[in-house]
């Protein structure tokens, strides 16, 4: 036989799955945090030394290979500080469509910022 439904009983187990969901979020958020600070370290390592991949052949996973990527993402966003830069070179000109078309050129222009990656892959049988 079933026992009755208890909506306190099940408020308790609903409180208790929250807190537990939040206290896994805190520690991912903590792992994340200090991944991110090992990989700051191991790209400012691998850059001094000029190494784009370190093999690690003993490891309990496996082996793998670590990477350092450079990769270039394009930047195309309009931000107030980045028109405000752009209008200022022409500020004492009078708005004519030369000058617009010359002003919207150089907005369409992206920018390149480069950013460095680390990338591990695992080293497979073959």
């Amino acid at each position: 036989m079933e026992e009755p439904f208890s909506l306190s009983q099940a408020v308790k187990e609903l409180l208790d799955t929250a807190a537990q969901r939040d206290a896994t979020n805190n520690q991912l958020k903590l792992i994340r945090r200090k991944q991110s600070e090992q990989e700051d370290k191991i790209k400012n390592g691998m850059s001094s030394q000029n190494l784009r991949v370190v093999r690690v052949l003993q490891h309990p996973s496996g082996p793998h290979d670590v990477h350092l990527q450079t990769k270039r993402r394009k930047i195309t966003q309009f931000t107030k500080t980045r028109l405000s830069d752009l209008l200022e070179q022409y500020k004492d000109q009078t708005l004519d469509d030369d000058l617009s078309n010359k002003i919207l050129a150089t907005m369409n222009e992206p920018d390149f910022k480069e950013e460095e990656k680390i990338a591990i892959k695992k080293i497979g049988k073959s």
